[in-house]
């Protein structure tokens, strides 16, 4: 694996060979291009024809002016020319927080809608929903949806997921975090929907050293009534 970079200590170029007994032998390389802001316009892969390198595909990407990812266009090439074939597109509010993604894929004249990802945000800019949506062939579909809580650090404390069911959004799973004192994750528990009621699943329990790296970690699952090891 070899690589280089420029003077802003971005990686240029990345060659991957394989060695065939007496010399390396290409095989496979990416080559980006990035902005005065060091962001990553394009990169090209390409692999070895035995002669040559040969373009195979490519990622264009698209920034706003405050650096805000806005597209990600994936093309293919055809032997002469790049052809579309994905793209994603994102918008972001005051904040910066990405909104809504659309991904799109490449018919041939037209981009076609494939999803759609929604998101909301609390005053803190921590999210706290989002909605997957599928594209029908005249308007967007809800699919699934994921709710999130925080506590007053920041940290993930429960993360609910739904599925969308005809017309109303029913639970499908849920995931429940503990901390100690030190803001260090002690515990989290994995739990199911069980027609009314959540149903426990597996836990994950965590201890800590006083430098707060975990020396001990254990994984039960749910039987009936208790958990076991």
């Amino acid at each position: 694996y070899s690589y280089i970079f420029d003077i802003n200590d971005n990686q240029t170029e990345y060659i991957y060979q394989s060695w065939n007994g007496t010399d390396w032998v290409n095989n496979y390389r990416s080559i980006s291009t990035f902005n005065s802001n060091n962001r990553r316009t394009v990169q090209i892969s390409q692999t070895w024809s035995g002669t040559a390198w040969v373009n195979d595909s490519q990622y264009l990407y698209t920034f706003d002016t405050n650096n805000n990812l806005t597209e990600r266009l994936y093309q293919t090439w055809s032997g002469t020319t790049w052809t579309n074939y994905s793209r994603s597109t994102s918008t972001y509010d005051s904040n910066h927080n990405r909104i809504e993604q659309v991904s799109q894929s490449w018919s041939g004249t037209v981009w076609v809608n494939q999803y759609r990802y929604t998101n909301t945000y609390d005053i803190n800019n921590n999210m706290t929903q989002q909605i997957s949506q599928d594209w029908s062939g005249t308007a967007w579909v809800n699919s699934s949806k994921v709710d999130i809580t925080y506590n007053t650090n920041k940290d993930f404390l429960v993360y609910i997921f739904q599925n969308w069911d005809v017309s109303v959004w029913k639970n499908d799973s849920r995931y429940s975090f503990t901390y100690n004192a030190n803001n260090d994750m002690t515990e989290y528990i994995y739990q199911t929907w069980d027609i009314t009621v959540w149903k426990n699943s597996q836990k994950y329990s965590y201890v800590y050293n006083t430098n707060h790296d975990p020396i001990e970690y254990l994984y039960q699952t749910w039987d009936v009534t208790v958990w076991k090891n």
